[in-house]
């Protein structure tokens, strides 16, 4: 061969590592690159779990409070209906008293009657006894 195709072939062969250096070093840069990216989105995930964490805790949360809100409903159901039979009561107490009201009264009248009747034949009896006791 001759010097200079030689010096040519030195010359490709030198570019040509150069070159693989270069691309090594761009591979490597690329590699360090993908491995920040990789932590990265291992951050990234990791604070997605936390906040899915999170949500399924608030989704927890929420089901007990739908489960609290579906029992008071049955307890205000159920003192609704309470409230209606205590309704329904009163409304045939009403009347009931009101006649237990008018039958009372007029016994208190009656007795009121037989009281004065009885103070009428006591001041008699009164009378009749000094009477007697003036004839005496």
């Amino acid at each position: 061969m001759d010097k200079e195709t030689r010096e040519l072939l030195e010359n490709i062969q030198n570019q040509i590592l150069t070159l693989s250096k270069e691309t090594n070093n761009r591979f490597d840069k690329l590699e360090i690159g993908q491995n920040e990216t990789n932590t990265r989105l291992e951050k990234v995930e990791n604070r997605l779990n936390g906040v899915e964490n999170r949500l399924n805790g608030v989704e927890e949360r929420l089901n007990g409070v739908e489960d609290s809100l579906d029992t008071i409903n049955d307890r205000l159901d159920k003192l609704e209906i309470g409230q209606n039979e205590i309704k329904t009561l009163l409304e045939e107490l009403e009347p009931k008293n009101a006649n237990r009201h008018l039958e009372l009264k007029n016994s208190i009248d009656e007795l009121r009657d037989d009281l004065s009747t009885v103070e009428i034949v006591t001041a008699n009896n009164y009378k009749d006894i000094a009477m007697l006791k003036r004839i005496k």
